[in-house]
């Protein structure tokens, strides 16, 4: 009866330090849970042209416009290689009146054994991501 209890309480409190050291891992919230977002699709990796019009169209601010998106690229099966928690922030060149950034389409490039192939996704046709103005 004293080892079954034993067994019990050190089986409780793994548990307890487990569910510790992953919530760690996680943010608090979304980017996207407050401020002005949209969607936006692509077919092709490529660098993509929004301008202020286009924004402004939309009421987005240029200047305070961030990025967010994992595109259209398959995301791989190995939750070890998972780095991220939320959307991951896309680099954005901003000229003064558009936009630049690089997405990733439907299509991606692995090498191989000794070769490039392309891995299509299957589950979708369009790679998204999401303008988002933040509010602070």
């Amino acid at each position: 009866m004293k080892n079954s209890l034993k067994k019990y309480i050190t089986l409780f409190v793994l548990l307890c330090i487990s569910l510790l050291t992953n919530a760690a891992d996680y943010t608090n919230n979304s980017v996207l849970s407050s401020g002005k977002w949209i969607k936006i699709g692509v077919q092709n990796t490529g660098i993509y042209k929004i301008t202020y019009a286009e924004l402004e169209k939309y009421g987005l601010n240029p200047a305070q416009l961030h990025i967010y998106g994992y595109g259209g690229n398959v995301l791989s099966e190995k939750f070890s290689e998972m780095t991220y928690d939320d959307l991951p922030e896309v680099s954005i060149y901003d000229s003064g009146s558009y936009i630049l950034f690089y997405a990733k389409g439907v299509v991606k490039w692995e090498y191989q054994d000794n070769r490039f192939v392309h891995i299509n996704n299957t589950y979708s046709t369009m790679g998204y991501y999401f303008l988002v103005i933040l509010v602070n």
